[in-house]
């Protein structure tokens, strides 16, 4: 099955619509309205209909964008339902008049608990990926991110096109994805014991094997994940479960890029090369004839 079709055009995340049959009711929004606002606790969460939303978090120096939203994409991420987590992490403003589906949480809920234990381990995989992105991505903003110390005594890189063939489950240590951003690197997440490596054909989290490398520590041991059951279980879920996968996704990938640029803008410009020395023109005159 192939992944939902999303559309992040200039970092707005477009998803396709949800199945209204989980819209509970529909709430109006005017331009600079909050949503949601950090801090504040909910019990319940929503899809964006129509209209647009930026996404803040703050910071010792005010407000900073992190994201923005369309129709099909769903207020916060999965741990509403994996840990029943109700305090935003964000503030959710309206950008545009914006039409909110408020969604039956409780029918998702139990839809969610229902489903096969690795495929919910692997949605709260994906989870902590998206949040292990938000930090890096607010610790650039603060200054604080220090490469170096993310990657420190992990030194050595999985090759990905021997070692990293297939996806698989951390049972030990921690690995660390880092984006090559000219000639540095940039840390997205570092995962452990539980969460999971490799690409899957149903999610396209835009991170390894190609959008980062995988750097694991001394102690790291992984066993493979079986896919096909996952992608099979997968198939099977709700529309609902389906659609919160392919927005968490979505954000994961926003966030990187968003991450990914910021990081760049703070590298020194690369040096420009020396240039070459001037060839010392032939001489066009003949030799006089003996």
């Amino acid at each position: 099955m192939k992944p939902a079709e999303t559309k992040e055009e200039r970092g707005v995340i477009i998803l396709p619509e949800v199945d209204y049959s989980y819209v509970l009711d529909e709430e109006q929004y005017k331009p600079g309205e909050d949503l949601v606002r950090e801090g504040h606790h909910g019990d319940w969460t929503g899809v964006i209909l129509d209209g647009r939303a930026d996404v803040f978090k703050a910071t010792d120096n005010g407000p900073v964008l992190i994201g923005r939203m369309g129709p099909g994409a769903i207020i916060g991420d999965l741990s509403i339902l994996t840990q029943r987590r109700n305090v935003r992490t964000a503030t959710v403003r309206a950008r545009t008049p914006l039409t909110l589906g408020i969604l039956d949480l409780q029918q998702v809920y139990w839809e969610f608990v229902r489903l096969p234990q690795d495929l919910r381990l692997f949605l709260e995989s994906m989870n902590r990926r998206l949040g292990a992105a938000n930090h890096s991505l607010m610790a650039l903003y603060a200054g604080t991110l220090n490469p170096g110390e993310k990657f420190r005594g992990q030194d050595r890189p999985l090759p990905l096109d021997k070692e990293f063939g297939t996806a698989r489950w951390i049972r030990s240590g921690n690995a660390t994805l880092g984006r090559p951003v000219g000639s540095a690197l940039l840390p997205l997440a570092t995962l452990s014991s539980g969460d999971h490596l490799g690409a899957l054909p149903f999610v396209d989290l835009g991170q390894e094997p190609h959008g980062a490398l995988v750097f694991v520590s001394p102690d790291f041991s992984a066993e493979p994940l079986d896919v096909q059951d996952l992608e099979s279980s997968f198939i099977l879920a709700s529309s609902m479960v389906q659609h919160f996968t392919a927005c968490v996704a979505a954000m994961i990938r926003e966030t990187c890029r968003r991450a990914t640029v910021l990081f760049q803008e703070t590298l020194p410009p690369p040096e420009k090369p020396a240039p070459l020395p001037k060839k010392t023109p032939l001489s066009s005159s003949k030799p006089p004839l003996s």
